[in-house]
């Protein structure tokens, strides 16, 4: 095998290594965000509410959003 040879399959094993890396990582953020998300609904589940039910809901969707904001910068 010709050593251009050698270098290119190298790359290509490399790239196909990156690339399912790439996927497990976004994978194990993804689940991460979820499982946070998850803890903010339950604890807004278990918090009074703060005067109308819906002035309450939409409080909550502005901490979702933030949160979600947050997350998409890091």
């Amino acid at each position: 095998m010709h050593p251009y040879e050698l270098i290119l399959t190298a790359m290509l094993r490399l790239q196909i290594e990156n690339i399912e890396l790439k996927r497990q990582l976004e994978s194990i953020q993804s689940k991460s965000v979820t499982g946070s998300v998850a803890d903010r609904i339950d604890e807004w589940l278990n918090r009074p509410y703060t005067g109308s039910s819906r002035k309450d809901i939409e409080e909550f969707s502005e901490e979702l959003i933030e949160y979600m904001s947050s997350q998409l910068k890091a």
